[in-house]
């Protein structure tokens, strides 16, 4: 534990509301928006409010060293605040010290079973987890949950495109030319507060399409709906948000709910209108919106969620999400089922479609 740090633990999102200003001055760092103090407080507030808590580890004088907010899932299961709609988390801290000391403390949870997804495999969590939680007597289990896209950004445009296959080159200018052959097209950027209603035509565009007759539209969950509105309101206020809409003779068919933070540009949502499919609008924004983020100053585009081939076509470059799972105590038998069980259950698996054990060897 770091020299002398005292343990403060916050029960509610009110009292984690008025850590505001300490916790963005260690969470910015780590450049994504899910560490954020607007993310987390509106994550709580939708989802964990009542098993939410957040540790955090302070100075002698005050001053905030580390902390990290968990979720208690029962009596014996602690777990990171990740779900489908927040795919990263991690602790934030001061320095290498102070990460290696909050996971400690994390250690010393009074749990059977910790679930820590979200965890960047290039971030700088993996070593100190890992072996602060072995310390403690922690068995743990390490998966990869997600391998997200990103795109590493040139200087131009033009860059970008050079940077990609000559078949995906012409195609994003047939589709350009296509869907300008129907009327005046425009990418229109929203940034400021007070986005209520283009949140809710964000929502309604959203809703229109597949995930509206598959239930999964954010209008269709209450407290998805109440997390996205009220996390884009405080993204507006911190001059993050960015809310981009397509539109053909005014009329959105095509819109992304982004967050410009740390040097990169974060894709939260995506939608199109599917009546015009054949004019491919989301493609088109893809082009669009690269290039604004370019022309903004952004380094890097996170696609975030899996690698869908909308994404991999703009660039090879993947994150590999990690889930690190610890048992002790009651927890350890479903420890060895995990570890050892079912490596044994994929060998015989693997042995019975052998060529060999078919009578098909060579």
């Amino acid at each position: 534990m770091a020299t002398n740090a005292r343990l403060v633990v916050l029960s509610s999102p009110d009292e984690f509301a008025a850590v505001e200003n300490e916790w963005n001055g260690l969470a910015l760092a780590d450049g994504t928006p899910f560490l954020t103090h607007q993310w987390l407080f509106h994550w709580w507030r939708a989802f964990g409010d009542g098993e939410s808590f957040c540790i955090l580890l302070r100075q002698p004088g005050g001053a905030l060293d580390a902390g990290a907010v968990l979720r208690r899932r029962s009596s014996r299961v602690v777990s990171a605040t990740t779900n489908a709609y927040g795919e990263q988390w991690d602790v934030i801290a001061a320095d290498s010290e102070s990460r290696r000391s909050i996971w400690e403390e994390i250690g010393r949870l009074r749990a059977s079973k910790l679930a820590l997804g979200g965890l960047r495999a290039d971030g700088p969590s993996i070593e100190p987890a890992t072996t602060a939680l072995a310390a403690s007597g922690w068995r743990l289990a390490t998966a990869v949950e997600q391998r997200s896209p990103y795109v590493a950004l040139p200087d131009s445009g033009e860059e970008l495109l050079a940077g990609v296959s000559r078949n995906h080159r012409s195609d994003i200018k047939r589709r350009r030319k296509r869907l300008h052959a129907e009327g005046n097209v425009r990418l229109n950027t929203l940034t400021l507060p007070g986005l209520s209603r283009d949140l809710d035509r964000f929502f309604e565009l959203e809703a229109s399409g597949w995930k509206g007759r598959g239930g999964s539209a954010v209008l269709q969950d209450p407290a998805a709906h109440a997390l996205y509105t009220s996390f884009a309101k405080a993204a507006a206020a911190a001059g993050w948000l960015r809310l981009r809409f397509l539109e053909l003779d005014g009329v959105a068919v095509a819109a992304d709910l982004s967050c410009a933070l740390g040097g990169a540009e974060f894709l939260l949502k995506t939608c199109f209108d599917e009546r015009l499919s054949r004019l491919s609008p989301g493609a088109v924004l893809r082009a669009e919106v690269l290039q604004a983020a370019i022309e903004e100053g952004s380094r890097r585009y996170e696609f975030l969620g899996g690698p869908d081939a909308y994404k991999v076509r703009w660039g090879g470059n993947i994150h590999e999400v990690l889930g690190v799972t610890a048992y002790r105590g009651t927890g350890l038998p479903e420890y060895l089922y995990r570890i050892k069980l079912r490596r044994t259950a994929a060998r015989l698996l693997a042995r019975r479609r052998s060529p060999e054990a078919d009578g098909e060897s060579e």
